[in-house]
């Protein structure tokens, strides 16, 4: 089977699709992809409006063979390719055997066990807002296969919530962790590692680059052609990934972490309540400094700004004081360990 025979008139889809109309713009880009899958080669296409791009590179990936990994912008794009383009273009093809096709986003997107059950024990659960989510969870947890947040989007409308109930990078326990045997993140990536076909997004595709490259592993299998849409987006993400950064967003989810922590310990919070609130003004204060600015700067620009260096100087004094205050807790939890590690890494 070829590409014509899938895409030209009365092809496959012409026959399948109500309203399908065969375009040569989209029977070219997808020979065009064919053939540099075929010669193992790189190709930059861009595709105008109605060109019918996501079939144009789908279709050849499929009759391809090969393993493939498949980058979109956007979770709504992941889904429709994962739920609806990628079903019906198998149910066409009638393959002998189906590749195997897997999803994977970013650990935010799965309900990590661990911190759900310490929300069970925070004003979160207890919000009226969110009573019926907190009625569904308990059967949902044991139900579903993927841990995927999306199928509770009609629950689910609360930012703040969902970053109580998943989990990122800086505070995941991995293998300390309770959970770790049943953890939905770890069970995407174990099955995304055997897929054939795999749809991710941009930021996954760069943090998998990013780990790479430093030599701390690697979150996505090797694959034989890689698929990435909408890559005019890359650049603006790229930049998080391969540069240094801190956010007030990172601090004050600490914070927040470090709270909920000590806060099991008895008299943990009442030992670090100066440090915390000092940090937390600091903060404050130095995010303020930096907002008054009328545009972005370079480093070296900002540590010139006598008032925005005494700022960054007392932030990180304050940040000290507060791991020192922490470090005689670390061994009483080791969600405390994990947010003593992350401050100290800030």
């Amino acid at each position: 089977m070829d590409i014509q025979q899938v895409l030209g008139k009365d092809g496959l889809l012409d026959q399948a699709m109500d309203g399908f109309q065969a375009r040569q713009t989209q029977l070219d880009l997808a020979q065009t992809i064919a053939d540099v899958i075929v010669n193992k080669e790189t190709l930059i296409a861009e595709a105008g409006t109605g060109t019918g791009k996501t079939f144009a590179y789908l279709v050849p990936a499929l009759l391809s063979g090969k393993k493939t990994i498949i980058s979109t912008g956007t979770k709504n794009l992941q889904d429709q390719l994962f739920n609806k383009d990628l079903p019906f273009l198998l149910s066409q093809l009638k393959f002998t055997k189906n590749p195997s096709i897997r999803l994977l986003k970013g650990r935010n997107n799965y309900l990590c066990r661990y911190r759900y059950q310490k929300s069970l024990h925070n004003a979160v659960s207890r919000y009226p807002a969110n009573k019926a989510l907190y009625r569904l969870l308990p059967s949902w947890t044991e139900t579903t296969d993927s841990g995927d947040l999306v199928e509770l989007s009609e629950e689910l409308n609360n930012s703040i919530v969902q970053r109580e109930i998943t989990s990122t990078a800086e505070n995941c326990l991995g293998k300390d962790c309770d959970f770790y045997n049943d953890c939905f993140v770890y069970r995407a990536r174990n099955r995304a590692m055997n897929a054939d076909i795999l749809v991710i997004n941009h930021h996954l595709l760069l943090a998998d680059m990013a780990l790479k490259e430093e030599g701390f592993g690697e979150l996505l299998p090797n694959a034989e052609v890689i698929i990435i849409d909408e890559s005019h987006q890359l650049s603006g993400i790229a930049e998080r990934f391969f540069s240094q950064n801190i956010t007030s967003r990172q601090c004050k989810e600490l914070l927040v972490d470090i709270k909920t922590a000590v806060g099991e310990v008895p008299g943990g919070f009442h030992a670090i309540q100066d440090t915390f609130f000092d940090f937390d003004i600091s903060l404050k204060k130095t995010q303020s400094t930096l907002v008054s600015l009328d545009n972005r700067r370079s480093m070296e620009e900002l540590l010139e700004n006598e008032d925005i260096n005494n700022e960054l100087i007392l932030l990180v004094q304050n940040g000290r004081d507060l791991s020192n205050a922490l470090e005689p807790m670390v061994a009483a939890d080791k969600t405390i360990e994990q947010a003593y590690l992350r401050l100290n890494a800030l």
